[in-house]
């Protein structure tokens, strides 16, 4: 008698579960391959925290060179200045009571990170022509009351205290500070993150964006 429908996929027991058993690695190994993509597509969607990667990257890039000291330029006014400016501001205090009338005090200088940049560069090139420093790289800050200072990462092969006078007594707008030598590249590390950690260029705020148009490197990049 002729048999009808549909033939035995398997002649064995044992060639049905070979083959569901391969079947079952083929489909583990596709699911743990789909997960993987999933979570590679998924973090390929992820926002870019542009700030931070433009920090790093300059990091980075600079860590390839030597520094081995932090300079900071203010324009405050330093103890003379600003003592002449409080006796001034009295004159003014006695005459207002006298003639009562309202004479506005004399307030401390201002000035734009553009004019500090075209100053800090003469300061650089000053330090050059005393072949103190062979390269530096600089960044700008606005601090409280739109105080207005530069960060300055330099090398120099000069006597640490020769340095430090030299530093300070050549800057001459306001007041100054000469950090310790940097000992290694974990504190060279730091130092270049300090001075980048205002550089915003998703800002749109004007001052963040002249941060970031006015920092510059001058000297032996090679």
């Amino acid at each position: 008698m002729r048999k009808v429908g549909r033939p035995p996929l398997y002649l064995y027991e044992e060639d049905r579960i070979n083959i569901r058993r391969e079947q079952n690695r083929t489909n583990q190994r596709n699911c743990r391959l789909k997960k993987k993509l999933h979570k590679e597509v998924k973090n390929l969607s992820k926002p870019i925290n542009f700030n931070k990667k433009y920090q790093d990257d300059i990091v980075h890039s600079f860590m390839n060179y030597g520094f081995n000291t932090l300079f900071t330029g203010t324009i405050d006014l330093n103890h003379l200045e600003q003592d002449e400016l409080d006796v001034m501001n009295k004159e003014i205090d006695k005459i207002n009571q006298e003639f009562e009338i309202q004479l506005t005090h004399f307030t401390e200088r201002r000035t734009t990170i553009q004019s500090l940049k075209d100053y800090t560069e003469r300061y650089i090139q000053f330090l050059y022509s005393r072949n103190v420093i062979d390269r530096s790289l600089v960044f700008f800050e606005i601090g409280d009351n739109l105080n207005i200072h530069t960060h300055i990462i330099l090398n120099s092969k000069t006597n640490y205290q020769d340095l430090k006078l030299i530093l300070e007594s050549g800057w001459l707008i306001g007041v100054s500070k000469t950090s310790k030598p940097i000992r290694d590249n974990e504190e060279k590390e730091k130092v270049i993150r300090y001075g980048v950690k205002e550089l915003k260029p998703t800002s749109s705020n004007s001052n963040e964006q002249k941060k970031i148009d006015n920092w510059f490197f001058i000297g032996e990049f090679n």
